[in-house]
């Protein structure tokens, strides 16, 4: 769950529980609740710029083509990225710059 540059932390349960409850309040019968996405993200702090890490794994192997992310809104020309699979998206984010970019 985030909260403008806060981001708190849950279990499935609380996601069970704020669902149903989202279903809930719009009158939504369970049985008809289809899940079509689910995002997990880790955030690890590192003493280097996040680009040297970004940067490596998006070029390690050509074979997975990772393409520019729109930058987010009151910022410009950050440097994120996706790959697409099949079944799921990788996205390298760099949040750091985010906070710099936010703050000035």
């Amino acid at each position: 769950m985030q909260k403008g540059d806060v981001i708190i932390s849950f279990t499935s349960k609380e996601a069970q529980k704020t669902t149903t409850e989202i279903y809930r309040q719009l009158d939504i019968p369970l049985n008809k609740l289809i899940l079509t996405n689910i995002e997990i993200g880790v955030n690890i702090q590192i003493s280097e710029d996040p680009m040297n890490y970004i940067n490596t794994i998006r070029y390690y192997n050509k074979k997975y083509r990772f393409s520019p992310m729109k930058p987010l809104t009151k910022t410009n020309n950050i440097k994120d990225v996706f790959c697409e699979f099949s079944e799921y998206e990788i996205k390298l984010l760099n949040r750091h710059i985010v906070k710099m970019k936010l703050k000035e």
